[in-house]
């Protein structure tokens, strides 16, 4: 696992969501360690507060300084080890799966500008395994082809939900070579 980590200069984090605990195993080439996060009340809370700014798409424009808040704050109770590498890996477990990781602030901001925010996507190239055998089975990261974009747009014209700037949103992607765009029942 180190040696493959060393040719793809990456960073493994792997978490096991307990009962009481999450423990996290991290490796990079050079050394690896084990942490146990307690579950407590503040971690369930901020987790919780977190997954809610995804399910729906006007929650975090609502209030950006409870999200910029959260984010960070749900970012320090993962315990990111600090990684000179620039690909992270991450096998999340349990609720973990459903964590939009690279939305993640890495620092505390007061910006409304998504742009400037310390996003962790902008720190790492972040890819997610389901497993570290399935990470150590998978092709270099540097050798992988170029990446391939499936974009899902729900649009729901003609309806209460309708989304306004998903076809605009849609086109802009188009643009990227590989990508395959799924619209309204599609």
């Amino acid at each position: 696992l180190q040696s493959k980590l060393q040719k793809d200069n990456a960073h493994l984090v792997e978490y096991f969501f307990g009962n009481k605990m999450i423990f996290q195993f991290s490796v990079s080439a050079e050394k690896y360690s084990f942490k146990r996060i307690e579950k407590d009340e503040l971690f369930s809370n901020t987790l919780d507060r977190y997954l809610e700014f995804f399910e729906s798409p006007s929650n975090i424009s609502e209030d950006v300084t409870k999200f910029t808040d959260t984010a960070f704050q749900f970012y320090k109770l993962l315990e990111f080890p600090n990684s000179e590498s620039k690909n992270l890996i991450l096998i999340p477990d349990g609720l973990l799966n459903f964590v939009s990781f690279d939305a993640l602030l890495t620092n505390s901001t007061t910006t409304f500008q998504f742009e400037k925010m310390p996003f962790l996507v902008h720190d790492f190239n972040i890819f997610q395994q389901i497993s570290a055998t399935s990470y150590l089975n998978s092709k270099d990261i540097e050798k992988q082809e170029d990446p391939r974009v499936l974009g899902v747009f729900p649009v729901f014209e003609n309806t209460s939900q309708e989304l306004t700037y998903s076809k605009e949103e849609a086109r802009t992607v188009r643009r990227i070579d590989n990508s395959t765009l799924l619209l309204n029942e599609d």
